[in-house]
């Protein structure tokens, strides 16, 4: 019910169990000492204000991306990443988000306060919420002519292209650098189609970017000059 934790100081962490499909208003407001929750698997619906003042709040985790991204929240305060930033995968910190292909929506508040690099949205994505949170200085990667390349650009985030073979295409938007003649490298994408190559031609500093940017989702090999 309502109120149900409302100031528990003893409570440290919570592990929602499957047979729960929702989280009352003010459930667990004020409980300081809370530092770690667990959310199921299933979509549950999050009332306002549930976490409100959980200020020592540092781990959230979840099975799964698709498992994050059906959560429903009612509210900024609603979303535990309202005070932990920091999203886990079962026990690895994430600090980019493949969204997989079966989420056709961001929802409000999904990302309120998560600190991650990048976003890798599919052709699937046809909504955001204008209040999903998707920060202007995340990177989202997705495919040319997608809804989800169209709101990067309308919402100014730095962003990176797909062709329609899943191969990267080197948008001038990152780090606003024009493709050089200096040296060619074979870009291997592994995202949607694992094996796909594409070649380009950058500079020193468009590597250093490259590699910034997109971290483990590309491998950089030297080509033929």
């Amino acid at each position: 019910g309502m109120c149900t934790f409302q100031g528990c100081s003893s409570l440290e962490k919570v592990v929602i169990p499957d047979s729960v499909n929702g989280i009352s208003w003010r459930a667990f407001s004020g409980c300081k000492s809370l530092k770690d929750i667990q959310f199921p698997k299933h979509s549950i619906h999050i009332s306002a204000y549930a976490f409100e003042g959980c200020k020592n709040l540092k781990r959230v985790s979840v099975v799964d991306i698709e498992s994050w991204l059906n959560i429903q929240f009612a509210s900024p305060e609603s979303n535990p990443m309202f005070y932990a930033e920091r999203l886990y995968i079962g026990k690895k910190k994430i600090n980019e988000i493949v969204v997989p292909d079966s989420i056709t929506s961001i929802g409000e508040y999904a990302f309120y306060n998560c600190d991650i690099e990048r976003l890798w949205l599919p052709e699937s994505v046809t909504d955001i919420d204008v209040n999903s949170y998707i920060d202007t200085k995340v990177m989202i990667i997705a495919k040319e002519g997608s809804y989800a390349l169209q709101y990067a650009r309308k919402n100014g985030n730095l962003y990176a292209e797909l062709d329609n073979f899943g191969q990267s295409i080197i948008s001038e938007t990152i780090s606003n650098k024009v493709l050089s003649e200096s040296s060619t490298w074979e870009i291997s994408c592994k995202f949607k189609t694992p094996n796909t190559k594409t070649t380009a031609s950058i500079s020193q500093e468009q590597e250093i970017a490259l590699k910034e940017a997109f971290g483990k989702a590309i491998e950089l090999i030297p080509g033929k000059s």
